[in-house]
């Protein structure tokens, strides 16, 4: 299933993720075979298709060599995992530890926190008024800069869908 999600590129290869978790890699160097290939199969089941097809939204992520892969889906937990080489396969992911992350349909990245109280967190352009949200994986709730406390009124937020991370290289 074919999904807005930022591609990645590492190692001279395009990595993208569909909406049920399948791994697709393109080689931009192999002179006749202009198509992707599936590296890794779905995570989430078929039953689930119309669940997926209106409400889910990947991110692909790389940092140091590994990939994340995080699932969106409108007003329940997000899910993250990580890509086991070995294997081939998405395993569940808790939480970051010492890392955030910041995700967009342009761009998604994952680095070390930097600041003590934003670790295994989840940013996404996403407001509620003019106070920016981000997702918890400690609680597995979203809460806004300022509160606490989840947050209840998720419904009534909005969010930018054409926007960029940048990350500064100092």
């Amino acid at each position: 299933m074919a999904s807005h999600c930022n591609p990645v590129f590492y190692d001279g290869l395009f990595y993208c993720l569909s909406k049920d978790g399948k791994l697709g890699i393109f080689n931009p160097e192999e002179e006749y075979e202009d198509v992707w290939k599936i590296l890794v199969r779905a995570i989430f089941p078929l039953q689930n298709m119309e669940y997926h097809l209106t409400s889910l939204r990947s991110f692909l992520v790389e940092y140091c060599g590994e990939f994340f892969s995080f699932f969106v889906p409108v007003n329940k937990p997000i899910d993250v995992f990580k890509l086991d080489r070995s294997e081939m396969k998405w395993v569940r992911v808790e939480s970051l530890g010492d890392k955030v992350a910041f995700l967009s349909h342009t761009t998604s990245v994952l680095v070390p926190a930097g600041l003590k109280g934003v670790e295994n967190r989840i940013y996404l352009p996403k407001f509620y008024g003019i106070d920016n949200m981000y997702y918890s994986l400690t609680t597995r709730s979203f809460s806004y800069f300022g509160s606490k406390d989840p947050c209840a009124k998720w419904i009534d937020s909005s969010e930018i869908f054409d926007c960029t991370w940048f990350q500064a290289n100092l």
